[in-house]
């Protein structure tokens, strides 16, 4: 199975990709067995043909997704731009709240693509809040200890703040 899955996931994957791939497919197993229809391929080829290899192909674009991400985070001598898009789930979907979601992000957008805050801040504020990572994980993320994450997150929460308020968002708003 484990070259099949690293044919599937793709070049990009290592060996624990690989691992995690096989184990994972075989906790799933129950599911296809059900999903099986006799009278087509065989079981066989039904099950690493089909089913694991859009598994696999699943779980290799989402991590080269996730390999972007931390491409773009760590990348040295490169502007990293970023662009945030809004997802409105309200109930009523009305187009202010939208056109008001769609100007914060390009707000907030604006203040992390401005030269103000040191990039250690920025990359802690987005990987908690745009990433939704807890401390922990920024921390080991970055190499650096959970205070430090916390003090650089406070800075560039403040800073954001200021940017935002400066442009007239409330902390009201700035909250919802």
């Amino acid at each position: 199975m484990s070259t099949y899955a690293s044919r599937y996931l793709g070049k990009t994957c290592t060996a624990q990709d690989v691992e995690d791939a096989v184990v994972e497919f075989y906790a799933l197993f129950d599911n296809v067995v059900k999903s099986y229809r006799p009278g087509g391929p065989s079981f066989w080829h039904y099950m690493v043909h089909v089913c694991f290899r859009n598994y696999c192909v699943r779980e290799g674009e989402r991590l080269r997704r996730r390999m972007g991400r931390e491409s773009s985070l760590d990348a040295e001598g490169a502007e990293v731009r970023y662009s945030i898009q809004m997802i409105d789930q309200s109930v009523d979907g009305s187009p202010s709240r939208v056109a008001q979601s769609t100007a914060f992000a390009e707000d907030l957008a604006a203040f992390l693509n401005g030269q103000s805050l040191p990039e250690q801040q920025k990359r802690v504020f987005v990987l908690r809040y745009l990433e939704d990572m807890p401390y922990d994980r920024i921390a080991e993320e970055v190499g650096s200890p959970v205070g430090s994450v916390k003090g650089w997150l406070n800075r560039a929460t403040s800073a954001a703040r200021a940017y935002l308020s400066a442009r007239g968002w409330s902390e009201w708003q700035m909250g919802n």
